[in-house]
């Protein structure tokens, strides 16, 4: 009943009339005012709180920390469907916001540890703190290789200086795909892409042996941040000469690449692609 009917009730029981009639127009009153409460106003919002509490995204601030409790740099946190990746800061930390609430699979990792996998349930519109603690990886003994040295003098392919930046170490280690001194030097190539072709994982876009090429995950469809000698290097095919090339790493993913070659994924690089020179 509108305010135009409530008047008009009211006035009826102003007016002299019999008792029934005084009566109907009390209880009409009163069953006005009921209906009246109950209405809800224009405009306004039907979501009940409940309603937005699951529609709110969770966060999660983690530290990552090794067995004697001191935190781990540079670790991979991976988490979610989308396999999603960041990298801890200096001190252990990372953090993550707007993920949807429910289950969510979290994944860390670090060259040296053992790695851990682990669920967290997130309510909505929640900050779910977390430490997570990594295990050394235990220490496993390795196939040594003893040759006799040339007559002429030292191995061209494994001396000191290459020996020092760690390929065969991580060769022996690492799922990456590897092409070594041995190779490079039987294929003799003008430039990198000349060894790409093959390599799984790995597209050419672009023309080889130009500044426009460049190299993409064929799963992931991301660029590779190429490095020189340990250093990243702008797109192409021409920061070095194929006879200078010594040795290639190659990491198609973030999940296979070496920490000390972990491109940043807010850049757009989900891999990398490291050349060694002679």
């Amino acid at each position: 009943m509108d305010t135009k009917d409530l008047l008009s009730s009211w006035i009826c029981c102003r007016h002299g009339y019999s008792r029934a009639f005084l009566t109907g127009c009390l209880l009409a009153l009163a069953l006005a005012g009921s209906t009246g409460a109950q209405q809800t106003p224009a405009g306004a919002s039907t979501t009940t709180p409940s309603d937005q509490a699951i529609q709110r995204p969770s966060s999660v601030r983690g530290l990552v920390r090794d067995s004697a409790d001191t935190p781990i740099p540079f670790a991979t946190v991976v988490w979610g469907e989308a396999r999603q990746v960041i990298t801890t800061t200096d001190s252990g930390e990372f953090s993550l916001t707007d993920i949807p609430a429910g289950k969510t699979r979290f994944t860390i990792r670090r060259l040296g540890y053992v790695p851990v996998d682990f669920d967290l349930i997130l309510k909505p519109g929640t900050i779910k703190p977390v430490v997570v603690h990594l295990s050394p990886t235990p220490p496993s003994l390795t196939t040594v290789d003893v040759e006799a040295s040339p007559a002429m003098g030292t191995d061209p392919y494994r001396d000191d200086r290459f020996r020092a930046t760690g390929f065969f170490d991580r060769k022996a280690h690492l799922s990456g795909y590897f092409i070594s001194p041995d190779e490079v030097e039987r294929r003799r190539p003008t430039s990198v892409s000349d060894l790409m072709y093959g390599v799984p994982g790995v597209t050419l876009i672009g023309r080889p042996h130009t500044s426009s090429a460049r190299y993409v995950s064929s799963s992931d469809h991301c660029r590779l941040q190429v490095y020189l000698d340990g250093h990243p290097v702008p797109d192409g095919d021409e920061f070095v000469a194929g006879s200078d090339i010594k040795a290639v790493e190659v990491y198609s993913s973030l999940l296979r690449a070496s920490d000390r070659f972990l491109p940043s994924p807010q850049k757009g690089y989900c891999g990398s692609i490291v050349v060694w020179t002679k």
